[in-house]
């Protein structure tokens, strides 16, 4: 093996493809203890922040899992932009075993990719995980990655 080749930091962006990484691409990513330039980045890459949502609101970090209570009644979470947060996810889990529904919004320009059949988050402890990507034809959004219903 050879030495290691010169770090860069990679900031995926809309204006600039030739950042984006593909097939037969790789890149080394090292943890950074300051961030310059853009993005603006307030915490370590490594962190994940709990949240608590009980009603409609828009939710602001990630990776982040938010523990989700309808009791009271159904509510609506919107995503945070999506181009901001391109390779993190955020995590939500119904908690209480009300009727209740927690559905999910996105932001202007973004785009919310989920199956089908999938509406809302309805029963105790189901969860859902969105991942902020950027498609081929540099569209923002959401995908959603797991949508796990508790037996």
């Amino acid at each position: 093996m050879g030495t290691p080749s010169t770090p860069v930091t990679i900031y995926p962006r809309r204006d600039n493809p030739s950042t984006r990484l593909g097939p037969g691409k790789s890149a080394v990513v090292l943890q950074l203890d300051n961030y310059a330039g853009l993005p603006v980045v307030p915490y370590a890459p490594s962190a994940c922040q709990i949240e608590y949502a009980d009603g409609t609101r828009d939710v602001t970090f990630a990776p982040s899992i938010t523990l989700c209570d309808a009791t009271a009644a159904s509510f609506t979470l919107t995503l945070p932009s999506s181009a901001g947060y391109i390779g993190r996810s955020i995590r939500f889990i119904k908690m209480d075993a009300t009727a209740f529904t927690i559905s999910f919004a996105v932001m202007t320009g973004d785009t919310l990719w989920v199956n089908a059949g999938f509406a809302s988050l309805s029963k105790q402890y189901e969860c859902i995980e969105f991942l902020a990507v950027n498609d081929s034809s540099n569209a923002f959004g959401w995908i959603a990655l797991l949508n796990k219903v508790a037996a």
